[in-house]
Order: structure tokens, then sequence, then C-alpha cells
């Protein structure tokens, strides 16, 4: 199961997998495949330039961009947690980040893998936990309440 590899071979592995130069026999990678096969790459590796392309051409749909949106806030990059961070916090808009887009990111935005981020998330969790139940709509609060605090625990 792609979603326990957590070492960067594993990950270097699944990288080469979508991009198809490994292979395995009678596989065929469709867009929900392509989709987990990615997501150990973005959390261990971090997704480079090619991946985003070969993503972007592989599955051009709405819910694929959605999908990329969410790996893409998995990354360990410090300036990708930042800008996602305002994204969920809603003190940052941009047009492809709709309620359900963030909504679908925040499940991949704390990784318990990551011990950083949760820790740096945590201070700012509970301090936008009331604004954000303030100024935005039921579901969203209730999701971001509901969706990020397991991963700080």
């Amino acid at each position: 199961k792609l979603a326990a590899v957590y070492e960067p071979i594993g990950a270097e592995w699944a990288r080469s997998l979508f991009h198809k130069k490994s292979k395995i026999s009678g596989l065929i990678i469709d867009p929900d495949l392509g989709w987990e096969v990615l997501s150990p790459v973005a959390r261990v590796l971090g997704l480079n330039t090619d991946d985003i392309e070969a993503s972007k051409k592989f599955d051009p749909s709405a819910t694929g961009q959605k999908e990329l949106f969410a790996l893409l806030s998995a990354s360990q990059d410090p300036q990708s947690f930042q800008n996602y961070s305002e994204l969920l916090t809603l003190k940052k808009k941009e047009d492809n980040a709709s309620p359900s887009v963030l909504r679908h990111s925040m499940r991949s935005f704390l990784n318990a893998w990551n011990s950083d981020r949760t820790k740096n998330w945590s201070s700012i969790y509970f301090a936008e936990l009331e604004n954000i139940s303030k100024t935005s709509d039921d579901t969203y609060a209730a999701d971001f309440g509901e969706r990020l605090y397991p991963g700080l625990c």
C-alpha cells in the first residue's frame, strides 16, 4: 500500500512508477491511482516541476486540479507551509482555492510524519479557530476544526 511509504527510496520508486520509468506488469494507472501514486512523493520528497506538469497533463479535470492542490499542500517546503497556512486560515485567497478545494487539502496538510509542521501549526490552529468560526460559513469552520485537529494529536 502506497500510503505506508515514508522513506525516500519508496517515494522515488512511486515517482518512477508515475512517470512510467518503472512498470508493474498489467498495471494501468488511471487518474485515481495516479493521485495515490503521487501522494507519497508529495509527502516524502515534495513534488518537483516535472511531477506537477505531468500530473496536469495526466488529469486536467477539475477533480485532478483539486487533487494536485491537495498534494501540493503536503509539501515539506517552508514557503509552501506558509502559503497553505494563510489559505486555510482564509488570510489569503487564490482563484483556484475554493472552500471545497481547501477542505480537501486539509486532509493532506498536516501529516503525522512531519512533527515540525504539526508543532508549528498548533499555535496557528488554536489562534485562528475562533476567527474562522466568525468569518466563514459554518461548514468551512466545522471542517477546519474537525479535519485539522486530529493531525495535531
